[in-house]
């Protein structure tokens, strides 16, 4: 209250606001000594205090700032300012004063208790509605859309929920309470997305790992957190003065950053960023679970296409097996036809058994159980005999098969028929994609203590999605029947276990659709 030059100020024992324009060094000296300051003439004689320009600029005459104490702790302080009358403050009037300070003191803790009643009650309301939102839904981003709304109605004036994909960031919600400016946050997400690199608060909390609190930004912190002025126009725009940025972690992965906001500096305390951290591991969890269900559904979508693929394939041999036993049945041992028929039976059974040793092997690996029988060798050698072996099947296709061999041995230890068995899948798949006329190139060299191995084909290409799940078992068998090309989708997930085992790698890339693929094999160099 100010009335004839008398000023009186009750103040929490928080750092001051510049806004409350009260001498800085009195209030933060009485806090510190928590003791009672008593300036009877500022003009006359300040004393430690006099250097403060407070004084002046306001013509005060006498100060008195009485720290209110409760239970020894300090709770407040009562500022009392005279800028008329020297002497109004005195140590004879301290005890006066002094009743009013613990009067004061009960009402501060009172109003103090209450506040922290209601604060309690809303948030355990809030985590409540949120609770019901983040279980009643597996479609986690309608339910994050919801979620920012729900926040910007009473936790925030405006928030925005980024997840994380391949360690870039994608924005899948964002509320303001004022839906005028909500366009603001759309114009921020096009034209300065949070990348992982940017300095944007969710991407500072992400690559921190922890929540990011800022109770009140300066302008330089506000400006640390744009690209440039037009960015910085646009977080002015929403009215950014205070913040909290918690990282959404469910099962020690990051799935990405929960930011509220406000207009009010000094809007969040400690109390606002254990309610953030709160909500956002339930939605982690939540997240987390309906990515959990999505799998389940994909997995249990693959192992039925799976079994439709398999049937077709162990159903195709079996027609001709059939056919060639009959024409034995009626034709004699030592004819043309006879001979044809054995051909053919004996093809189909070769190939039921690559079906059957697929899955055995495939069933092996992810069971530990596969042994291998190492040895020295040059891998140029395992290379050039399996091209030799497959090069009828390229002939057949007229593709061209090149090799591109190093005229020294290169040295590994490895299992040679599992080697084989690698190789002969990924040229076989090379082959399989790549339209006639086309050409499939195969080269050995080293790189970082590794012999590489490379089959690069000019076929079909290979599309971003398919790309993510390539090196999965059944992968081809998500396609469909009509585009599985015989196989059962194995031959790349046993290539990779294979190759895992010996302690090495394979990875692909392609340029996408009808641009071709490349597929690298590495494993480990020997002396």
């Amino acid at each position: 209250m100010e009335e004839k030059g008398v000023v009186t100020r009750i103040l929490p024992s928080l750092p001051m606001e510049p806004s409350l324009l009260l001498p800085v060094s009195v209030v933060n000296y009485a806090r510190l000594v928590r003791r009672p300051v008593i300036l009877e003439d500022v003009t006359a004689d300040a004393g430690k205090f006099s250097s403060d320009a407070y004084f002046s600029r306001h013509r005060t005459r006498s100060v008195l700032c009485l720290p209110i104490l409760r239970q020894a702790e300090l709770i407040g302080l009562l500022y009392l300012e005279n800028r008329h009358v020297a002497g109004a403050f005195t140590p004879d009037r301290l005890t006066a004063l002094s009743l009013l300070a613990s009067q004061a003191a009960i009402s501060v803790e009172n109003a103090l208790h209450l506040a922290r009643e209601r604060a309690a009650r809303t948030a355990a309301e809030f985590l409540s509605q949120a609770g019901a939102l983040l279980s009643g839904s597996l479609d986690f981003e309608e339910t994050l859309a919801q979620l920012s709304r729900l926040c910007v109605q009473s936790l925030a004036y405006w928030c925005v929920l980024d997840l994380v994909e391949d360690r870039e960031l994608r924005r899948v919600a964002g509320a303001c309470a004022d839906p005028a400016r909500e366009p603001l946050l759309e114009q921020l997400r096009q034209r300065y997305p949070a990348r992982w690199d940017s300095p944007h608060p969710a991407a500072r909390s992400l690559r921190a790992g922890a929540p990011l609190w800022i109770p009140a930004f300066t302008d330089e912190q506000l400006r640390s957190m744009c690209e440039d002025e037009e960015h910085l126009a646009l977080v002015r725009g929403l009215g950014t003065n205070s913040l909290v940025a918690v990282p959404l972690v469910a099962r020690g992965q990051t799935l990405g950053v929960l930011s509220l906001t406000s207009a009010t500096p000094g809007r969040y305390g400690q109390a606002d960023l254990d309610l953030a951290q709160e909500v956002a591991q339930r939605a982690a969890s939540a997240i987390d679970n309906a990515r959990l269900y999505r799998e389940v559904q994909r997995a249990d979508q693959r192992k039925s296409e799976f079994i439709a693929v398999l049937s077709h394939e162990l159903r195709n041999p079996l027609a001709p097996i059939r056919t060639g036993l009959q024409l034995l049945r009626s034709s004699p041992p030592d004819s043309p036809i006879a001979t044809k028929a054995r051909e053919i039976m004996e093809r189909q059974t070769e190939h039921l058994a690559r079906l059957v040793n697929d899955l055995l092997d495939i069933t092996r690996i992810s069971r530990g159980r596969i042994e291998l029988q190492r040895a020295r060798i040059d891998v140029r050698d395992v290379v050039r005999s399996t091209c030799d072996d497959l090069q009828p099947l390229f002939e057949r296709g007229t593709l061209e098969l090149r090799l591109d061999l190093p005229g020294i041995p290169i040295w590994i230890e490895a299992d040679e028929t599992r080697l084989v068995q690698v190789l002969w899948n990924l040229l076989q798949n090379a082959a399989k994609f790549t339209p006639a006329g086309g050409s499939v190139t195969v080269r050995v060299a080293t790189a970082g203590g590794c012999a590489e191995v490379s089959v690069r084909d000019t076929g079909a290409g290979i599309t971003p999605d398919v790309m993510k799940r390539l090196f999965e078992p059944f992968a081809q068998a998500e396609q469909g029947l009509a585009r599985t090309q015989g196989g059962l989708g194995l031959g790349l997930a046993l290539a990779k276990g294979l190759i895992a085992l010996h302690g090495g790698s394979i990875r692909a890339r392609s340029e996408g659709p009808g641009r071709g693929s490349e597929f690298v094999v590495s494993l480990p160099l020997v002396g």
